[in-house]
């Protein structure tokens, strides 16, 4: 079994990026099934959306389905950089503890992918999504805003990473990425290629440089950008990306 692990947030742009992986994994337009477990017997492939929400569930279904199973596909959308399909966990995401799942599943291949959206464009995009979330500081946004800087502090520590707004941006990198993680030369613009339902009115026509500044379009809360104004370690995490600081 190959193993393809997307470490991501919700809003990172990480669903566009796996239909445009297994885009070029087809040679064909796919777009994954919107279901818990997405299997494609003819590929024999199985795709885990949100793969550290019912974990040990996820981890029985591909223990009974091996021989539907010829690449693993799975992505998160809240998770700590230290998550793994191939991990017992703790849900406190405190403590870790290895198991040997790559060998019970007899995994030949392990690609793990720390997915980065912009800081700034990715919580624009997640507050105009759900503002019920952001209203105040909340357990939740705390928890989404803390697993951003660990993905970044884990690609700063040499994790594979794809940063989302340089992928739709310049075709040199998105082919470098196809061949990095499929060894298949991109055929795909990864702008074309589309997730869930946008944070964009879907009667708006969405270009290249919108999608780049999206945080030009939407208020951050007061709450939101004085915790930025006194975090230096998100400050250093940026400036150490290249990523712009805003305030």
């Amino acid at each position: 079994m190959k193993v393809f692990e997307i470490i991501s947030l919700r809003r990172s742009g990480h669903h566009a990026f796996i239909n445009w992986l297994f885009t070029n994994f087809n040679g064909a337009p796919y777009m994954v099934q919107n279901t818990i477990y997405a299997h494609d017997d003819k590929l024999k492939l199985l795709y885990i959306n949100e793969a550290e929400f019912g974990f040990n569930e996820h981890q029985n279904h591909i223990t009974n389905n091996l021989s539907r199973i010829e690449y693993l596909f799975s992505s998160t959308e809240t998770a700590h950089a230290k998550f793994s399909i191939l991990n017992k966990f703790n849900p406190t995401f405190t403590a870790w503890q290895s198991t040997d799942f790559k060998d019970k599943w007899g995994v030949t291949d392990y690609k793990r992918v720390f997915f980065i959206r912009d800081f700034f464009n990715c919580f624009a995009s997640q507050i105009k999504a759900s503002p019920i979330h952001w209203g105040t500081e909340s357990p939740y946004n705390s928890r989404m805003y803390n697993n951003w800087k660990s993905h970044a502090l884990a690609s700063l520590e040499g994790g594979y990473t794809v940063f989302y707004d340089k992928l739709i941006s310049d075709p040199e990198y998105a082919n470098q990425v196809s061949l990095d993680l499929l060894n298949i030369l991109n055929k795909f613009d990864p702008l074309d290629i589309k997730g869930t339902i946008s944070s964009f009115n879907k009667f708006e026509k969405v270009d290249l440089k919108r999608y780049l500044t999206r945080y030009k379009e939407v208020e951050f809360p007061i709450w939101f950008r004085e915790k930025v104004k006194n975090d230096k370690e998100l400050q250093l995490l940026l400036n150490k990306l290249n990523m712009k600081y805003l305030f």
